[in-house]
């Protein structure tokens, strides 16, 4: 429960990946270090993508954009970013089988924060039922953003 205490914080895409990196290492054993998050505009059925084999989380800008403007609690938010994020990680992690990935997400939730959570529900519903509103976002042209300070546990000194 720690955690999602956490989650009810003011936090950017970093604090929230290193929130993911910890509970799938705590879950899974597994880790790995050297990720970049990328935001991208695309349609709001589409959440986030691994490019596999590549170095990249790609995120939905006009998702997460639209998301933060339905004034939702940093909760809710961040547990839904988090949800996205820990699916993506897991990708990276060897983990292509949407399926399974999907059910690991659940599982996950579930066994970090209880039926009861924000992250749970989000992982284990559908976000266009959940928010219909975003169902109505206009995607503006494409076009990538990085997102600096993301992966910083990952980083060594260089003095």
């Amino acid at each position: 429960m720690q955690y999602e205490e956490k989650l009810k914080n003011k936090l950017n895409f970093g604090d929230i990946f290193e929130l993911v990196k910890r509970v799938v290492e705590r879950h899974l054993g597994l880790h790995r270090a050297g990720l970049t998050l990328l935001l991208e505009n695309m349609p709001t059925y589409i959440g986030a993508y691994y490019p596999e084999g590549s170095n990249y989380i790609v995120l939905n800008k006009a998702l997460v954009t639209k998301l933060r403007e339905l004034k939702i609690s940093d909760l809710e938010y961040n547990s839904f970013i988090f949800i996205l994020l820990m699916h993506e990680y897991l990708h990276s992690l060897g983990f292509y089988d949407e399926k399974k990935v999907r059910r690991l997400v659940v599982e996950i939730s579930k066994k970090e924060f209880g039926e009861n959570s924000i992250p749970y529900t989000h992982a284990a519903s559908n976000w266009l039922e959940k928010y219909p509103e975003l169902n109505f976002t206009v995607v503006q042209e494409k076009s990538f953003e990085v997102v600096t300070d993301f992966d910083f546990g990952s980083y060594t000194y260089l003095g």
